[in-house]
């Protein structure tokens, strides 16, 4: 992981500044739909709905990153997904301790895509996040990891 999070340059993604700008903005919307779907589940746990659309908003993030070559994009979403594919085999609730692991998940997923548009240079400078690190990424990562629904 120390790898995949080393630079976050993406300068070696081989497609067109135009389809990183469509990933860009599909992204921020879908990102958005993942934490509207975290909020609803918060007050709702069992919002089958949102759970849905939340698997399907990160999934969906996950397929276009592996098709650009984005690999930090999908070990994060697959890192997010892994945890609600774990809770619903077990027939678990989101507890606040997930959704708020979750959230920070999120939150580094729209960072990193803000990242990238800036770094694609789809987007200025002042859109880019000031606090993701690959440290910070390893964390998450980790954290999200770290939750073994029983």
């Amino acid at each position: 992981m120390e790898q995949l999070f080393a630079n976050l340059n993406f300068a070696d993604l081989p497609v067109s500044r135009e389809l990183l700008s469509e990933f860009v903005d599909e992204s921020l919307e879908r990102v958005q739909h993942a934490q509207d779907c975290l909020l609803a589940l918060e007050r709702s746990p069992l919002n089958k709905p949102a759970y849905v659309a939340l698997l399907r908003a990160l999934h969906t993030i996950k397929g276009n990153s592996g098709y650009l070559g984005a690999e930090e994009f999908v070990y994060l979403t697959h890192a997010m997904e892994e945890l609600l594919i774990q809770l619903q085999a077990r027939n678990r609730l989101l507890g606040e301790d997930e959704i708020s692991a979750l959230l920070e998940g999120a939150d580094a997923l729209q960072s990193l895509v803000r990242l990238l548009a800036v770094k694609a240079g789809v987007s200025t400078p002042a859109a880019a996040p000031d606090a993701l690190t690959p440290l910070n990424l390893e964390r998450i990562v980790d954290r999200l990891h770290g939750y073994h629904p029983r």
